[in-house]
């Protein structure tokens, strides 16, 4: 399912139907965020990444906007969970940034601060820790 919406937002000729069914594509993507499986959920943060990542004007994102502090928790999740499913997360979220900086200025400190205690966390891998400093970047 998310992958279709995913899909859809790639191939949209504009944002109108992406913003003016916000709101129903907001439910299914909460939804599996909030899954009982953390597979599930760190799939559909990817996937909603993604989809947003698509939309061309920086004002039809915000309307997203409210999602993003799931993102977020999701991020710290996955980190504390496994080394593949956090760079997930940072990469998902990195290209979402890079994509709609406006996206996410309401929450830039807090994400910086997740992305500069990632970037100094020794017991964190390597390969993890860089792409905390490459998403500060």
């Amino acid at each position: 399912m998310l992958y279709t919406l995913e899909t859809f937002a790639e191939f949209a000729q504009s944002d109108e139907v992406l913003i003016g069914y916000s709101q129903t594509f907001i439910a299914y993507f909460e939804k599996y965020m909030s899954d009982q499986d953390f597979e599930v959920k760190i799939e559909a943060a990817s996937s909603f990444t993604n989809f947003l990542s698509y939309m061309n004007d920086e004002k039809n994102i915000m309307k997203y906007q409210g999602a993003f502090p799931t993102l977020i928790k999701l991020l710290i999740e996955a980190v504390k969970d496994n080394e593949e499913r956090g760079l997930k997360m940072v990469n998902s979220i990195d290209h979402l940034v890079k994509s709609h900086p406006k996206f996410v200025k309401n929450q830039l400190e807090e994400l910086l601060n997740v992305f500069t205690e990632m970037a100094g966390a020794t017991p964190l891998c390597v390969s993890l820790r860089n792409a905390a400093l490459m998403a500060i970047l």
